[in-house]
């Protein structure tokens, strides 16, 4: 264990829950103001009042603008380039080769 009580799996930079938040629809960061790129773009439900909620989308409550979908695809690709290491193993599926 380590000097805090805990450690990372190599390649990991986070714990469970810290990673960012993102909108599920557009990928833009909730909490950026509407005058920051890659913002959130995502209207208010008519129907739920929730904000970038996949189900809005899927059940028919709102359809998704061409801004959204674009933002999306820019900003993964940002985050592929951004991440280009292996993403952290399952701790349930590690050896104890894996660890030692």
């Amino acid at each position: 264990m380590g000097i805090f009580g805990w450690s990372l799996p190599p390649g990991c930079g986070t714990l469970p829950g810290e990673e960012e938040e993102m909108c599920g629809v557009c990928g833009g960061d909730p909490e950026l103001p509407d005058d920051k790129d890659g913002h959130c773009l995502c209207p208010e439900c008519t129907v739920c009042g929730s904000y970038g909620d996949p189900y809005c989308y899927e059940a028919g409550h709102l359809e998704k603008t061409q801004a959204q979908v674009e933002q999306l695809q820019r900003l993964e690709e940002e985050w592929a380039s951004d991440h280009d290491y292996e993403p952290c193993p399952d701790i349930d599926d590690l050896t104890e080769e894996d660890i030692l």
